[in-house]
């Protein structure tokens, strides 16, 4: 008989996450939700615990026994991360160190699973970046000290069911519907490589295969379109006569067209001049020592 692995999906009421914990259940897995809030598609056959990955004393009493280990809580919407840079740092970062702290006492997890996202290689996305960036290289280093096996997803433009305002297709489809109109900041030429919710759930299933232990994975759309394109697919959709794109506005924290932009500032080298010889700073630390004995 098959083994039932256990997982745990923190954060797992949410957009992707909820997604998530449907699928694997459906594969037959024993899942396990932690977040703030119960999801609003309950299932009989997925648990539920009630917490947030800030509170580091619970993660380490319920993370035992899990084979697998998902970490899909945090502050995902760009602008409202960096409405609040203390906020996001101890959720986004933080927070995942907390659950990487807990799974270094459990000798059974067999991977822990992040949920990054594209604009860790971007040079757009400010302090949201920031943190997904921190935690890609802190999980790197718990790998190499402590033998974590991870993978780490990079996640690009996701739609679909489930999600709110906050995502900029449900955004376009709710403004449609309830102003019969749509207003978009820019002119609508940035590119975006959409890709369904449910495709995504399917890949992040998938990367479970052992061949993806210890990589990295970007996970977006087959094509790219340009966003006012699927702005006039809506329109169409819902019979609209009207959408405005504010020209004069820019679209903030978000890239334009590709969000492979993000390179390492290797600075500028200075040295002095005319430096102290080691010799005598050694004399200097010597004499000092010896004062003060």
């Amino acid at each position: 008989m098959k083994k039932k692995y256990k997982v745990i999906i923190f954060g797992g009421s949410g957009f992707l996450g909820s997604h998530l914990s449907d699928l694997l259940s459906k594969k037959n897995f024993n899942v396990t939700i932690f977040d703030i809030k119960q999801k609003k598609q309950k299932t009989k056959s997925i648990n539920f615990i009630k917490g947030s990955i800030t509170n580091k004393k619970k993660i380490l009493q319920i993370l035992k026994g899990y084979d697998y280990v998902f970490n899909f809580a945090a502050i995902s919407d760009i602008a409202k991360a960096n409405i609040d840079p203390v906020k996001t740092i101890n959720q986004n970062f933080l927070g995942n160190v907390n659950i990487l702290e807990a799974i270094k006492k459990q000798k059974n997890v067999k991977r822990f699973i992040f949920a990054s996202s594209i604009y860790a290689i971007s040079s757009q996305g400010e302090f949201y970046s920031s943190t997904k960036r921190s935690s890609e290289n802190i999980i790197e280093n718990y790998s190499n000290k402590y033998g974590l096996k991870f993978s780490i997803l990079r996640y690009g433009s996701i739609y679909g069911t489930r999600t709110n305002s906050l995502n900029a297709i449900h955004n376009f489809i709710l403004q449609g519907m309830y102003t019969k109109k749509i207003i978009r900041k820019g002119l609508g030429n940035e590119v975006r490589s959409y890709i369904n919710v449910k495709d995504a759930a399917k890949i992040t299933h998938k990367i479970l295969d052992k061949k993806f232990q210890n990589k990295y994975i970007n996970i977006i759309g087959k094509n790219k379109l340009k966003v006012r394109e699927v702005i006039n697919i809506i329109k169409n959709k819902l019979n609209l006569k009207k959408i405005v794109f504010k020209k004069n506005e820019k679209l903030q924290y978000h890239y334009n067209k590709s969000p492979y932009s993000y390179k390492l500032i290797r600075g500028i080298t200075i040295s002095p001049k005319q430096p102290i010889p080691l010799k005598k700073g050694l004399d200097e630390i010597i004499n000092e020592l010896n004062v003060k004995s």
